[in-house]
């Protein structure tokens, strides 16, 4: 009787800095592409889905063997796109520049070394590029003379190329016109599309799947040939780190009766506690009080970080010796706003 098993081809793993590492991350699906499954299917790998991430793992020939039933003998990709199933994570998660119909291309850095953990990317997700399904339109400017749009795969081979008509003497500068662009039959990836005019040549990489959504977040390009294993474990493990937005946080404290209770708003302070943990500190803005002294505004002094992470505010007197509201209450994922140059968190406190 033949025993075989499974070994770890790779492995990725999600991770929210909002969480602070102490719960699973949930917010993001890992979804292969059609494409990628039929691949796995060839090459009998199999992928599955643990907590925040998946593995995809490759029949061996016994025991402890990391000896492939099935070898790669050529290179091939593999495409799992990231897609968002909870809307909490757009309003603390730092993903910068996303819009619709783009994604964050992110590819395992090295090409088949075994690495205890390789952070991709690793920096803060910036720069998406656009993403299409095989066949799509390219919006071009017209110019005064005919142009080109030129296709070319991720080797730089051109695969389609199409005429763009010069603009029209009726129509005003800046006119633009939908050049529809078929890559039905080729494979899934990264393609550049390039312009060729007479006010320059402006090239653009795009990522175009069958299996294209608009809300995709991001694209993950794994690379992998059997071959250049040496018999050491290709287990490789790669860990996409979300980061968390920062926010400018203001406190708005309102007296509803100073001459009742004694309060007076020129007399507020904000502590942190406890007051061990690097303090947040939140500095009076005195041109916020009026007349009366029944309002103040506190803004932060540095942005502070989102995360699922409890922190304790308390309201107090000037001096610290008097407390007024023991735990002032802290903003949810859904409370950031946005000023047009910074975003920003406002709290009402009514006492």
């Amino acid at each position: 009787m033949i025993r075989r098993g499974f070994t770890i081809l790779f492995n990725i793993k999600l991770e929210a800095s909002y969480y602070f590492g102490q719960e699973p991350f949930a917010e993001l699906d890992i979804i292969p592409t059609d494409e990628t499954r039929r691949v796995m299917d060839k090459y009998r790998l199999l992928h599955k889905l643990v907590d925040n991430g998946v593995i995809v793992l490759y029949e061996n020939d016994g025991p402890g063997s990391v000896v492939p039933i099935y070898p790669i003998p050529v290179a091939e990709t593999f495409n799992f796109f990231l897609r968002v199933s909870n809307p909490s994570f757009w309003m603390y998660a730092d993903v910068r520049g996303w819009k619709k119909d783009s994604v964050f291309l992110l590819t395992n850095p090295s090409f088949n070394s075994v690495a205890n953990q390789v952070l991709i990317p690793a920096a803060p997700l910036i720069n998406p590029i656009a993403a299409f399904p095989m066949n799509f339109r390219y919006q071009v400017t017209l110019q005064a003379v005919s142009g080109l749009v030129e296709v070319r795969n991720s080797a730089g081979l051109l695969v389609r190329t199409y005429l763009v008509r010069p603009l029209d003497p009726a129509e005003p500068a800046g006119t633009s016109m939908e050049v529809p662009v078929d890559l039905t039959g080729f494979k899934e990836g990264v393609y550049q599309v390039r312009y060729v005019n007479s006010g320059g040549t402006t090239n653009e990489n795009v990522f175009c799947s069958p299996n294209h959504s608009s809300d995709n977040l991001a694209v993950l390009q794994m690379n992998y040939q059997t071959g250049a294993w040496t018999g050491a474990n290709p287990d490789q493990q790669y860990l996409i780190r979300i980061g968390h937005r920062q926010s400018n946080w203001f406190y708005d404290i309102h007296i509803r009766d100073n001459t009742t209770l004694g309060l007076l708003a020129n007399d507020l302070a904000i502590q942190h506690l406890p007051a061990g943990e690097p303090p947040v500190v939140f500095n009076a803005i005195p041109a916020s009080i009026p007349p009366t002294n029944d309002y103040v505004r506190f803004q932060s002094a540095a942005q502070v970080n989102h995360w699922k992470r409890p922190f304790q505010f308390r309201l107090t007197n000037g001096a610290g010796t008097k407390t007024y509201v023991d735990v002032l209450p802290l903003p949810g994922p859904h409370e950031v706003q946005w000023d047009a140059i910074n975003l920003f968190t406002n709290i009402i406190v009514n006492i």
